[in-house]
């Protein structure tokens, strides 16, 4: 039954990787020079600054390649990927800006020691960024991605996840 349901899931993401694969990119993507990000047991959490036109077209769809997994503990991992922004400056004349995060989505690696791809809806990030009025030219919007533990009591072993330069997409997901 497990073997089943596992190739049903790994069948679906391929199947919605070769879907998504002919489909247009933003123009940022194309001229994209942005480096990879890399997660470890050490550092299990990494951030990218999106440019102001990314922020402004508001992609609703983050494809999100690991090309690299290092895990021979087969330690469970969930990746949460979020949109962080600073909040605007407040009227009261203090300089202080909290960091927010939007949740863009979660995913997990299945086989744990297996490279995977991923298509994320991004919109209901971009909305609530654009609700709290974080859009600006001065914006730091950052797609920031945490690894943790599915099992938190098992003790880390050496992990490694090597992300490629992120894709962000015009069409939406089926």
């Amino acid at each position: 039954m497990v073997r089943a349901v596992s190739g049903i899931l790994i069948g679906t993401l391929l199947l919605c990787g070769i879907r998504a694969g002919g489909q247009s990119r933003n123009s940022q993507d194309e001229r994209s020079a942005v480096a990879a990000v890399t997660l470890t047991n050490d550092r299990p959490s990494g951030s990218l600054p999106l440019d102001l036109e990314t922020v402004a077209q508001a992609p609703p769809v983050l494809a999100l390649t690991v090309k690299k997994v290092v895990n021979p503990g087969n330690v469970s991992l969930g990746i949460s990927v979020y949109l962080t922004y600073l909040l605007p400056a407040p009227a009261s004349g203090t300089s202080e800006r909290p960091r927010k995060k939007s949740l863009i989505g979660n995913v997990s690696l299945y086989p744990p020691d297996h490279p995977a791809g991923f298509l994320l809806r991004a919109t209901g990030a971009f909305r609530e960024i654009r609700e709290a009025g974080a859009i600006s030219k001065s914006s730091d919007v950052r797609l920031l991605l945490e690894m943790k533990r599915v099992h938190e009591k098992q003790p880390w072993s050496q992990v490694e996840l090597v992300f490629a330069p992120p894709e962000w997409r015009q069409t939406e997901p089926r």
